[in-house]
């Protein structure tokens, strides 16, 4: 081949850069070899990746317009769905249960809001009902209350008391029953008589009431002793005395303790002397009638000794 000889090539250019391609493989390809490797990646960028969608936005007349290009979801899609749908029917089912429970509820508040201005009279009549028996039964209480207490609690009620007496005096002794008695000394002394030996009797005592107090759940009653006629009619230096027994004929003497006489009374005289008989006779102060002096106090004050 000659120096000016002419002849052709196949070439073109590149279609990403327009460089001249002279390889016929170029040739074909439309690119070079470093262009075909661009263009193959960025072919590979711009493919989508299945089961997401693309958006491409273009502008037209300062409007955007959204394409959706839809693929087939895959696995994952699938039971988020799933999820989803559970979601949806389990919180339709709490809204629908909570909206039957408030029909329900309201069909109720209905009939009460139809009935109410009933309801509220039946309410009062029975509340002025309710007053009514509270305070026939406070009436009831109270005068229940002051009926039992007032059964027993007389004006006057009797107790038992005792005094200090003496035998029959002899003639030997002195007022105070005591005798002179000459020692061999010769001096003389003093001594207790024989027959100045005492005995406690018993004997009933009138006593009247002397003070009512309410100390909240019950009564106190205090009674204190009387005088004697023609004195004061209470006895001052006594101490006034709450009843721990009222006897009406319902008691065994043989049952009272004597050391329990004391806060005994009894309702009647008649009674109470029965029952100073029958200490006496117990402790057999029979003859015990006279006073330190040798005065008779009074006879027959206990029973012999039989």
């Amino acid at each position: 081949m000659s120096g000016d000889e002419v002849f052709t090539i196949q070439a073109r250019r590149c279609k990403r850069c327009g460089r001249l391609l002279t390889s016929q493989e170029a040739v074909e390809r439309g690119y070079g070899c470093q262009c075909a490797m661009k263009a193959k990646r960025e072919e590979e960028a711009q493919k989508p990746i299945p089961g997401r969608y693309s958006i491409i936005w273009r502008r037209k007349a300062d409007m955007y317009y959204g394409f959706d290009d839809y693929f087939e979801p895959g696995e994952f899609d699938e039971k988020i769905e799933e999820l989803k749908n559970e979601l949806r029917e389990s919180v339709k089912k709490e809204i629908n249960d909570e909206i039957e429970k408030l029909r329900k509820e309201n069909k109720e508040l209905q009939g009460i809001k139809k009935n109410f201005e009933s309801i509220k009279r039946d309410f009062e009549r029975k509340k002025e009902e309710c007053e009514r028996v509270m305070k026939d039964a406070e009436y009831r209480a109270k005068h229940a209350r002051l009926a039992e207490l007032m059964e027993q609690m007389k004006l006057v009620l009797w107790s038992v008391t005792w005094e200090t007496r003496y035998k029959r005096k002899c003639n030997k002794c002195d007022c105070w029953r005591n005798v002179k008695v000459t020692l061999p000394s010769g001096n003389t002394v003093s001594d207790t008589c024989i027959c100045a030996k005492t005995a406690r009797v018993y004997h009933p005592k009138e006593n009247v009431l002397y003070e009512i107090a309410d100390r909240g759940l019950d009564f106190r009653v205090w009674y204190k002793e009387r005088g004697d006629k023609g004195k004061e009619y209470f006895i001052a230096d006594t101490i006034a005395v709450i009843p721990s027994k009222i006897i009406d004929r319902n008691k065994n003497f043989e049952e009272i303790n004597k050391k329990e006489v004391y806060g005994i009374f009894f309702t009647s005289f008649e009674e109470c002397q029965e029952f100073c008989s029958y200490l006496n006779k117990k402790e057999g102060v029979a003859g015990y009638d006279y006073d330190r002096e040798g005065n008779l106090i009074a006879e027959s004050t206990g029973e012999d000794n039989e």
